[in-house]
């Protein structure tokens, strides 16, 4: 079946470290976010396009 096609393909490609990876730059990501909005709270901070792809 396709699904234990692609869960044994993304095991042979090191999905793991990968899962790892993309958690740790989202959290950087949002702690990005977090610290330009807070910096201008007086203003709602409009988000930038490289921001909105973030999401």
């Amino acid at each position: 079946d396709s699904m234990e096609y692609f869960r044994s393909r993304a095991e042979l490609f090191g999905a793991e470290k990968a899962k790892g990876d993309v958690a740790a730059q989202l959290l950087n990501d949002a702690k990005q976010l977090y610290r330009k909005t807070r910096a201008n709270n007086k203003h709602q901070t409009a988000l930038k396009p490289a921001d909105k792809q973030m999401f």
